[in-house]
């Protein structure tokens, strides 16, 4: 097994540390350049950096947290000279993030972050270090991403009663723009919905609002039973005869059916309803 994280920093998880941090962090006895046979001096082995997520797999819409260990103690004075910086990918989702930076003043180093996925997979994610423009060391992990529950990350069982507020799902490698739900109990029915949350640039109410909705749905559920672009009168019926909790304004776009979900996809008929233009909702299926 990989060795756990021996850390001697005792900065936070974003840290920014300037010269003087530096000088006051504490050398660890036995990492300094040591002599050869010919009293030559050598230099202390570089430090190697991997990580791990906290489980090896996990479900969609599930937060999942990742951590670095190293095989050796070490300071940020030797993580800069190191390296040059550090990134955190995936490339199935073309997706990178910054795990340590550094320039003449400062520098910046995740021990920890997290990320969502929002549809079921294989993730390998990859830890690159750089020097000098050069790849000079990686480490990947693995992380499995399944549908077991019976919407997104909801079990219908335990959802009792209205959200307070609505709650977003992280993912590390937004700018803004994501998702959030908000569930509820209407005549012993529980309900969620799903929606976009605004992000640098206002986009509600267009077709990419619609995309992001139904991608994961798609990734996750299959092609809708019924869909406005095959039988709208047959979407319409089977919206108002499966669902309980129907939102006055809001127009069906497509249904899909599970063993123990409904779910719709549905267009906002007018701003002055609501402000997101389209959200999924689900009901038990019942």
């Amino acid at each position: 097994m990989k060795k756990a994280l021996v850390l001697l920093l005792t900065i936070c998880l974003y840290t920014a540390c300037n010269d003087t941090e530096r000088d006051n962090l504490t050398e660890t006895p036995g990492d300094e350049s040591v002599d050869d046979k010919d009293g030559n001096e050598e230099p202390a082995p570089p430090v190697r950096l991997g990580f791990l997520p906290d489980k090896a797999e996990g479900n969609v819409f599930e937060l999942i947290e990742f951590k670095l260990y190293s095989d050796k103690s070490f300071t940020l004075a030797d993580l800069r000279e190191a390296y040059d910086s550090i990134n955190w990918e995936i490339p199935a989702l073309k997706g990178r993030t910054a795990i340590y930076r550094h320039s003449d003043n400062s520098s910046n180093f995740k021990f920890g972050w997290s990320h969502t996925f929002f549809s079921p997979g294989e993730y390998q994610a990859v830890l690159v270090s750089y020097k000098e423009g050069e790849i000079v060391h990686a480490d990947t992990a693995s992380v499995t991403i399944s549908d077991k529950k019976d919407f997104l990350n909801f079990h219908w069982r335990d959802i009792t009663e209205k959200s307070l507020t609505a709650t977003g799902y992280h993912d590390i490698f937004s700018t803004g723009t994501g998702y959030s739900n908000i569930f509820d109990v209407k005549d012993g029915v529980p309900g969620v919905s799903l929606f976009i949350r605004r992000g640098g640039d206002n986009f509600y109410f267009t077709d990419r609002e619609k995309e992001m909705l139904t991608e994961p749905i798609n990734a996750i559920y299959s092609r809708p039973e019924y869909d406005v672009e095959g039988d709208p009168i047959a979407l319409a019926e089977a919206y108002e005869r499966m669902f309980i909790n129907r939102e006055p304004g809001f127009i069906p776009l497509g249904i899909w059916i599970t063993p123990r979900t409904r779910i719709v996809l549905l267009e906002c008929s007018s701003p002055e309803v609501s402000r997101y233009g389209y959200r999924v909702y689900a009901e038990p299926n019942i």
